[in-house]
């Protein structure tokens, strides 16, 4: 029988694939829309939201490959097991299914 943390642990393996730059690149853009001060109340929230579009594509994308149903199959099987955080995940997945 698997155990909860180990399902949960070869799950984050495969989210960690999902955007490993993502948040360099955000970060990286508010930063420098933070050097530009007359332009910080377009910039940033723009960033923001770019971020989050990618993010959702991304997420979307990722889910339907191979790695990204093992993925949300070893989140399944942990949660089902009783590991919060893993619940907590498949609930935030399942939104980009």
């Amino acid at each position: 029988m698997a155990s909860k943390d180990a399902c949960f642990k070869l799950a984050e393996t495969y989210y960690g694939q999902i955007d490993s730059n993502g948040n360099v690149r955000s970060g990286g853009i508010i930063a420098a829309s933070v050097l530009i001060p007359v332009t910080n109340w377009f910039t940033i929230p723009a960033a923001l939201v770019g971020s989050a579009i990618l993010k959702r594509k991304k997420y979307k994308a990722f889910l339907k490959t191979d790695a990204g149903k093992d993925m949300l199959q070893y989140y399944r099987k942990a949660a089902g097991l009783g590991h919060e955080k893993a619940q907590d995940r498949v609930k935030k997945l399942e939104k980009y299914l």
